[in-house]
């Protein structure tokens, strides 16, 4: 599973209060590092990488005003900050992401395009390469960080699940379904042709190739959730059956109705692997939570003056 460190809003919030109380450095500092953790550098081209990425349309005729772009630097350079804390943790586990892996990944990601069309897209979209295959060892970072640390202290037990069942039953409500075809033709006479094909058991794909200009599209949709259009021609029709033909825009349809499901409540071992997500993810930002208060407690965060809040 995938978790952006973006959902951890709560905790990058807290960061960033912690870091506005931070150390200030820079006058020692080599050329474009705008901050340091525990020593190791992060460089402004990252910030204005990331920030190019996300605002790639640019709008000339609104420039951004000083103080707006100084706030988001600061938000990036927080995000920047948990990914060095990450890779740190993830080194003194002996689980660092290495350098093949990252080239890996990259090699899976190059062979979905046709053979010159990803470096074409990155010139396109005005992503830098260096910057891209940071965040494909940021993203893999993550990853490794929530299997190999966050997981094994968010375990969820059995008896949590069966509380949390019995108290959340409503959530696991699934409403009355119907299950059925729409056919739709320019002419009226097609669409009862296709109908009662279809009727007679003939495929839908040899429906549409016999009748070149019939549609034919299967719908599951809640009862509460059918088009109105649609639902008068529903009603009270049984599993078998079907409307009659019905103008709609200058379009002809019918409506087949394949079968219903009526309303239930899914069982406890039909809910069993959305409940325990629900609560891993809980306790996954709680055990992140903790980790980070921890790390920034004990760690050497400076930040360039040029980047700090105004008190």
């Amino acid at each position: 599973m995938d978790i952006s460190l973006l959902r951890f809003s709560a905790a990058v919030f807290y960061c960033s209060l912690l870091l506005c109380l931070g150390a200030c450095g820079g006058n020692d500092w080599e050329p474009g590092v705008v901050a340091r953790v525990n020593g190791e550098p992060i460089y402004m081209r990252y910030l204005e990488a990331k920030y190019d990425f996300e605002h790639f349309e640019w709008n000339a005729k609104q420039l951004p005003q000083v103080d707006d772009l100084k706030t988001e630097y600061q938000d990036i350079l927080l995000e920047l900050i948990v990914q060095k804390l990450v890779q740190e943790q993830l080194k003194e586990m002996g689980a660092a992401v290495s350098d093949k892996e990252v080239k890996a990944k990259e090699e899976r990601i190059r062979n979905d395009y046709p053979p010159g069309e990803f470096e074409n897209i990155l010139v396109e979209e005005y992503v830098d390469l260096n910057y891209w295959r940071e965040q494909i060892k940021a993203g893999l970072q993550w990853e490794r960080f929530e299997q190999k640390y966050l997981r094994p202290r968010a375990e969820v037990e059995l008896e949590e699940i069966k509380k949390y069942y019995r108290e959340h039953a409503k959530d696991f409500y699934i409403p009355r379904q119907v299950h059925f075809l729409l056919i739709s033709a320019p002419e009226a006479g097609m669409v009862k042709k296709a109908l009662k094909d279809f009727q007679k058991g003939r495929s839908s794909d040899a429906i549409r190739n016999k009748y070149e200009e019939v549609t034919l599209h299967k719908y599951s949709m809640h009862e509460d959730q059918v088009p109105s259009v649609w639902s008068a021609a529903l009603k009270g029709l049984e599993p078998g059956n079907s409307s009659r033909v019905k103008n709609h825009k200058n379009n002809f349809y019918a409506l087949h109705v394949i079968k219903h499901e009526k309303d239930k409540i899914l069982e406890p071992y039909q809910a069993y692997t959305v409940i325990e997500e629900r609560l891993m993810r809980k306790k996954e930002r709680a055990v992140f939570m903790h980790w980070l208060k921890n790390k920034l407690k004990n760690s050497d965060i400076e930040i360039s003056s040029r980047l700090k809040k105004e008190k």
